[in-house]
């Protein structure tokens, strides 16, 4: 009986230490989320210049927005000015100003931001770089599966001269042209000569284009997805 007694006892002393250590563990990690929340300035994940004086922000996480504003300074110049809110989500701002100039970086910081569970509102702040007038970027391709379509919209203003579309697999191999349908200063729609296949990856490349600044014309490329 004593044995029995003493085991029972040493094996409640056990659990308890379990449960002891257990607890501190616990309310270790709520302290340290607590202080990560309770800094308040939310994290950059990337910045970028979507083109025609919008700017987006993503974050590290969800955010919360207060009486939010967004002002940017011309490095250059040291000009400040207050740029217009166009967008906010959980993890993600947009902004935009018709001020800027090509081939300069700026500064901007928001206020009246916090990460999620933050107790206090606060600012952040990143850079960018306008691109120069002559740089082309194309914004975002879109396929027509069912017409075999392709949408081509640039982020800056272009000019044509005897354009020339062709579509390549992920591995550089020619698939198919296309017939151009209609082209305008922004953009371009063609239908292509045969079906892609759904889901996987192409590149397209543009001949005959250039930014309206720009003397030269050239060809310009980027990589797809064919889905809807």
């Amino acid at each position: 009986m004593r044995k029995n007694t003493l085991g029972m006892k040493l094996l409640s002393l056990a659990l308890a230490v379990t449960v002891v250590g257990s607890g501190f563990a616990f309310y270790g990690a709520k302290d340290s989320e607590d202080a990560y929340a309770a800094s308040g300035k939310p994290s950059i994940e990337k910045t970028d210049y979507d083109g025609k004086g919008k700017v987006e922000v993503e974050f590290y996480g969800d955010v919360k927005y207060y009486n939010t504003k967004v002002t940017v300074t011309k490095l250059s110049t040291g000009q400040t000015y207050n740029a217009e809110i166009i967008k906010k989500d959980s993890d993600d701002i947009e902004f935009i100003s018709p001020s800027y100039t090509s081939g300069c970086k700026y500064k901007y910081t928001i206020s009246g931001v916090k990460k999620y569970r933050a107790s206090s509102y606060t600012s952040v702040s990143g850079y960018f770089t306008v691109p120069k007038a002559t740089t082309i970027k194309i914004e975002e391709i879109e396929y027509d599966a069912e017409d075999r379509e392709l949408s081509v919209d640039f982020k800056t203003k272009v000019n044509w001269k005897n354009p020339n579309v062709k579509v390549y697999s992920a591995s550089g191999d020619y698939i198919c042209s296309g017939r151009i349908l209609e082209k305008d200063n922004d953009g371009i729609e063609v239908r292509l000569s045969k079906s892609l296949s759904y889901g996987k990856k192409y590149t397209c490349k543009i001949s005959g284009v250039k930014a309206r600044t720009a003397s030269e014309y050239k060809t310009i490329s980027k990589k797809f997805y064919a889905v809807d």
